[in-house]
């Protein structure tokens, strides 16, 4: 994404891939249609030199909507979208789609299954995939940027965090359990502690003393100010038109 007049952001690549083969379906720039005020290089690494000679070589699709065209030649009603954090890709192609998969929200519950309450706290792709698969992605430096999103790089990441939760669900779990407990360790060292409390009477949990079978947590409201991520946050029933 690229920031453009109006403080809006529009779309500056476009990649897939098959999931079941990993075949690759399109991975092109996209040059927006607006003029561009931000271009965000050291975030994902293509500057306007790079957009230039793509477009010169006619390897850049015009804007977002040529870019949603050609997603559109390989995604039907029925094709199963996968991504990370999925909406914002739906957002900047302008279009909703109602069979989604989102990795992150499957990482989100997996963590926060027992409360009900999923949320997205620290669960970017790249943490996902170092600390659940042992995966370092975003280690290369094109242009002298050095950790910046690569979109093939990117999409084969979520594909394995997927894989990874539908073929190996204890290694999933087991990841979960552990980023659960981080979370309340790192929750109950933050908590205040009054002039008259101890560690031992804060209503905060600790890990240990928790049972992953059979958890009843009822979580302060300190904890309600996290970030939700929910399905209605991917999928927009009202705005922008279907794909095919």
């Amino acid at each position: 994404m690229v920031g453009v007049e109006g403080g809006a952001s529009e779309l500056v690549s476009l990649t897939a891939v098959d999931f079941l083969t990993g075949e690759l379906i399109v991975n092109s720039l996209v040059e927006p249609r607006q003029p561009v005020v931000d271009w965000r290089t050291q975030v994902h690494g293509i500057s306007p030199a790079g957009l230039s000679m793509a477009r010169a070589q006619g390897l850049a699709l015009d804007g977002w909507q040529t870019a949603r065209a050609e997603l559109f030649k390989h995604v039907g009603q029925d094709t199963v979208l996968i991504g990370h954090s999925l909406q914002y890709d739906l957002a900047a192609l302008h279009t909703r789609h109602e069979r989604v998969v989102d990795s992150a929200i499957l990482a989100s519950e997996a963590v926060f299954s027992k409360t009900g309450k999923p949320r997205y706290w620290g669960l970017g792709l790249k943490d996902v995939c170092s600390d659940l698969l042992g995966l370092k992605i975003r280690e290369q430096a094109p242009l002298g940027v050095s950790k910046v999103h690569d979109g093939l790089e990117d999409v084969l990441a979520t594909r394995e965090v997927v894989l990874c939760y539908l073929e190996q669900p204890t290694v999933f779990k087991a990841w979960a359990r552990g980023k659960r407990n981080s979370f309340w360790r790192t929750k109950s060292r933050k908590a205040p502690l009054g002039k008259s409390q101890t560690r031992r009477q804060q209503t905060y949990p600790r890990p240990n003393d928790r049972n992953d079978e059979d958890e009843d947590e009822d979580e302060d409201e300190e904890y309600m100010s996290d970030e939700v991520l929910r399905w209605e946050d991917v999928i927009d029933y009202e705005m922008w038109p279907k794909s095919p």
